[in-house]
Formats: C-alpha cells, structure tokens, sequence
C-alpha cells in the first residue's frame, strides 16, 4: 500500500454453500509514511575565506540543517530550519580561512523521518590580501648599449613589470609576467645607447 494514503475497508463472508454476507461496518486506515526525504543535487557555493551556502533538493518537503566542522566528528550546526521545502539553502558563517570542512545536510519530513547525507568536503578561500608586495634589492646589471637587466626581489609572490624611459614620466612597460615569484628578472631591449 502507498504511505500517507488513507484505505477504506469493508468485510464479507461467505459459508460453503456459497452464500455471501452483508458487509461489515466500514473501518479506513491510513498507511504511515516511514520513508525519509531522498537527498539530492547537494552543492557548495559562494565560497569565502570564512563562509559558504550549502543547497541540496529532497524528493518531499522536509527541514533543512547542516552539520560542519574541520573533521567528520563536525562539532558544528546549523540552526534547524523547520519551513517544509523542497530546494533547501543554509549558510556557513564564522569559517576559518583556508581550511577544509567536512559536512551532512539533514532533512526531516513531517512524519518525522530523517535523511542524513553522506560526509562531503570543501575549502575556504585564502583571506584577502590587503597589503601590496613590498619590493627591495632593486638592481640593473648586464647593461649594454641597447639592454639591461632589472632584478628585484619580493616578500611575497607576485607578477614582474618594469616601467621604463628616459625621465620620471617613464612611458615604457616590459610585458607583464604573471608568474607568481619572489626572485623578480626583466630584461629591457630595444633601448637608444
């Protein structure tokens, strides 16, 4: 029979010879559900350095909950959100940044059957870097009558670029280097002796 549907019953005899009774008092019984919510489409998104929104569907309208830490033991929730839905959305707030997380969602339907998800993953975004490289040991070497050698160093990884003319307004640029380094060289051509 199908869960959460109301059945309606009546009785008859019959003896050996055939005959048929009347029908009994009619009785109905309704089939519970004991079937939890079907967990699908779970998802990560708007990933920060200390924060994430989880969204997931379920096949019937149930609660919504997230658990979340940096093992599988989680040691962190969310507050259970009893609107009955479908297309569920938590959000994760207070994260550390770059860190992974292990996390479930959960679903409960109004019969109060309960779908926990398998453990997934994801990891936060490095926090924002607010400050520029600092630059030193700036040098030119190699210097001919139509190049020169720029070296420098960072303390971070950062791109190179050199700005270059004949006076403070500079008006040349090297092409822009997009590898990420500490230890910086640009070579400058083309330059009038």
């Amino acid at each position: 029979l199908t869960e959460n549907v109301t059945y309606y019953f009546a009785a008859t005899a019959y003896d050996t010879s055939g005959n048929e009774s009347s029908y009994s008092n009619e009785v109905s019984k309704t089939i519970p559900d004991t079937t939890s919510p079907v967990t699908s489409n779970i998802t990560v998104s708007n990933i920060s350095s200390n924060s994430a929104v989880i969204t997931w569907s379920t096949d019937e309208a149930s609660t919504s909950q997230a658990e979340y830490g940096t093992t599988t033991s989680y040691g962190y929730s969310t507050t259970i959100d009893n609107t009955m839905v479908t297309s569920h959305s938590v959000m994760l707030s207070g994260l550390s940044a770059w860190t992974t997380y292990h996390f479930r969602v959960k679903s409960q339907d109004a019969a109060g059957n309960l779908s926990i998800s398998s453990d997934l993953t994801f990891t936060t975004l490095a926090p924002p870097d607010i400050t520029p490289p600092v630059i030193s040991n700036l040098s030119a070497g190699n210097i001919t009558t139509t190049e020169a050698t720029i070296t420098w160093i960072t303390n971070e990884a950062s791109t190179s670029r050199v700005e270059y003319g004949t006076s403070t307004t500079y008006g040349g640029f090297s092409n822009l280097d997009s590898t990420l380094v500490t230890s910086h060289t640009v070579t400058l051509s083309g330059l009038t002796p």
